[in-house]
């Protein structure tokens, strides 16, 4: 896997898990003005907020339309295409999608698989913080994350892989999660809908 740091590991397993870590349903998950209950890793969460270009605070300023988001996403396709790296932008599922086309590598919701230290630069500079921000103000979303998180974890341990019992929080599923094939991820992204 091509991760580029921790930070984009939560955002990886965690835009599936980063909503439903220490959550047991999404009505409890729920701030009151109806976005997610982010407490448990919200300095890793202030960390790319705080990071976050001016361009994405820009778009960030009273929330993140869908619009807003896609919007964010071509910047990152025109920001990879400049530095060499072509690709297919799609925007039509939850989250937006950019597959390369120059080899196996795809960027969508937070995960940067196999992707080049350039491509990964473009995500962070132009979408990371607006996709974070636009996915967490999305009460539907964190109730289909649970779900696609829970569909990707069974697909893993149907591989062979062992994921603990109660993914979500335990340190040692990302341990595990790493060990995974890169096709095998995929594969178990798109058998959980991502």
């Amino acid at each position: 896997m091509n991760f580029k740091n921790a930070h984009l590991w939560i955002m990886g397993v965690a835009v599936l898990s980063l909503l439903a870590v220490g959550c047991t349903s999404a009505s409890e998950s729920t701030t009151a003005e109806g976005g997610a209950d982010l407490s448990p890793i919200q300095d890793e969460i202030d960390q790319i907020l705080t990071s976050a270009s001016d361009y994405q605070r820009d778009l960030m300023a009273g929330g993140v339309t869908r619009n807003e988001y896609e919007l964010a996403a071509a910047q990152m396709q025109s920001c990879a295409e400049k530095v060499g790296h072509s690709g297919t932008l799609d925007v039509t599922g939850e989250f937006v999608q950019f597959d390369l086309d120059d080899s196996e590598g795809a960027v969508v919701a937070g995960i940067l698989g196999d992707v080049p230290e350039e491509v990964q630069d473009c995500y962070t500079e132009y979408l990371e913080a607006v996709e974070l921000t636009y996915v967490s103000t999305s009460v539907d979303s964190v109730a289909n994350l649970q779900n696609e998180e829970e569909l990707f974890y069974q697909c893993l341990r149907s591989k062979g892989y062992p994921i603990p019992d109660n993914p979500s929080g335990n340190p040692d599923t990302s341990a595990v999660v790493e060990t995974a094939e890169y096709d095998e991820m995929l594969e178990c992204w798109e058998v959980a809908g991502v």
